[in-house]
């Protein structure tokens, strides 16, 4: 179970970058 929640979490964190990015492209505030 802690595998699996730390999966997770870095799938999490990979999305909050990628919509980090694109507000950077957009230039609308994070």
């Amino acid at each position: 179970h802690m595998v699996k929640k730390e999966q997770i979490d870095l799938q999490d964190q990979s999305v909050q970058n990628q919509v980090n990015l694109i507000h950077q492209l957009f230039g609308i505030p994070a």
